[in-house]
């Protein structure tokens, strides 16, 4: 499912209850299909577990838009940005019209 990355927060440290150690990154993040009932937005929590097998989201930043693959127990075993920020701030300047070269300028770069 394809969310939009709000935030990233990284969790370290050892389980007062277990005692075992933890280690994993949050992304808070909007799904990109929102249901009918909510009223808003819907801001949901992303847990990827930092280890050996864990995938590779070192290059993921707030205002991307990823898609996470979850495996049956709901873990996140593929992570792959859709779309980067600075991507979507060069097609949000468009304004919606229409994709000519002519109107892709140098200061819409930055």
């Amino acid at each position: 499912m394809v969310y939009h990355v709000l935030g990233i927060e990284r969790f370290e440290g050892v389980s007062k209850k277990t005692g075992k150690p933890y280690d994993f990154t949050r992304f808070y993040s909007v799904p990109s299909r929102q249901p009918d009932k909510v009223r808003g937005v819907r801001v949901e929590n992303v847990d990827v577990w930092n280890g050996q097998y864990a995938p590779d989201i070192s290059g993921i930043h707030p205002e991307d838009y990823v898609d996470f693959n979850f495996d049956r127990r709901g873990f996140v075993d593929a992570v792959q940005i859709v779309l980067h920020r600075v991507a979507y701030g060069i097609f949000s300047g468009f304004q919606r019209q229409t994709f000519m070269p002519h109107i892709l300028q140098c200061n819409d770069f930055f």
